[in-house]
């Protein structure tokens, strides 16, 4: 993943997009963009940020066979590994995470993190 797809990670509604198809994988493009529309967003903004997450690689569409519009969106395995973390994120700023899950291996004790930064500062002097 380069910097620009880093990049489109950023912008405004990127993480929503990957959120509503994690969550509706195989839904329509235009059902997608009516959803996060609903939360606020402009229909250009969603059209824009669909099409660079595809670009980025974490979004691929299939064609419709019986709408010749129609396009499938789903997440590439990348951008599954990227919308699990999403929703995390999602489920700590709504306060629904679960304290005792374990599922990743990041630290994130703040005693540990300290005890980092002082073990830098002592090599330092």
């Amino acid at each position: 993943m380069g910097v620009e797809d880093i990049a489109a990670l950023q912008e405004n509604r990127a993480l929503e997009v990957l959120i509503q198809l994690s969550k509706t994988p195989g839904i329509l493009r235009t059902v997608l963009y009516e959803k996060i529309m609903a939360n606020g967003a402009g229909k250009q903004t969603v059209i824009k940020r669909t099409d660079e997450l595809i670009i980025a690689g974490l979004i691929y569409t299939v064609q419709s066979k019986t709408h010749k519009a129609g396009q499938y969106l789903f997440l590439t395995d990348k951008g599954q590994k990227i919308a699990k973390h999403a929703l995390k994120m999602e489920d700590i700023m709504s306060g629904e995470s679960n304290a005792g899950d374990d599922s990743d291996d990041m630290d994130y004790s703040t005693s540990t993190n300290i005890d980092a930064v002082a073990a830098l500062e002592l090599k330092k002097k």
